[in-house]
């Protein structure tokens, strides 16, 4: 069983942070599915104090890029540190910068979508996924990986139902899973 890794849906405004262009690699670098440089960094900014963000676990940005606390990447690194990769990232509130947080970046790439039996839109003019509607999975899932980038969707980050359960049994604010078929109905 494969997860979609997502913000939460109920998640405030007010704690989703800022994706730093300026002090950060690319985002869609981060998506791309393979490791990035390992002196890259990220930095988001958030309109909350130090303290209210410590006690989140996931910051999500508008970035789309999973940010993770060390408690967070302690497990990344314990159940999926071959499909991994942690870059350190400066975190910016209204009250100074915090250390010790991690953009996640999922170093493999399988294909999941099963294009004849899911509805999606493509680009006009290409064959590149632009939206999906209805999504069902191939047989063969993660092919035995806990954490990848969709080959053809490169927006959706899976995560394997073991590496699921290990980070909620940290019970982290801020971090969602979502059964494929069940986000796009």
């Amino acid at each position: 069983m494969i997860y979609l890794w997502e913000m939460p849906n109920d998640w405030p405004e007010q704690h989703i942070g800022e994706y730093v262009r300026s002090e950060s690699v690319d985002r869609f670098t981060l998506k791309e599915g393979m490791a990035v440089a390992a002196d890259s960094k990220v930095a988001l900014k958030f309109s909350s104090p130090k303290v209210e963000l410590q006690r989140i676990d996931g910051l999500p940005n508008s970035g789309m890029i999973p940010v993770v606390s060390s408690r967070i990447a302690d497990v990344l690194r314990q159940y999926a540190g071959a499909d991994c990769q942690l870059i350190d990232c400066a975190v910016h509130a209204v009250d100074g910068v915090l250390y010790g947080y991690c953009a996640v970046v999922a170093t493999r790439r399988v294909s999941v979508l099963d294009r004849l039996s899911s509805l999606y839109s493509v680009v006009p003019g290409t064959d590149a996924i632009m939206s999906i509607r209805h999504f069902v999975a191939k047989p063969k899932g993660l092919c035995g990986l806990s954490m990848a980038r969709d080959s053809e969707y490169l927006s959706n980050l899976y995560v394997s139902k073991d590496l699921r359960m290990a980070i909620q049994e940290v019970n982290p604010p801020g971090i969602a899973f979502y059964l494929p078929e069940e986000f796009y109905s």
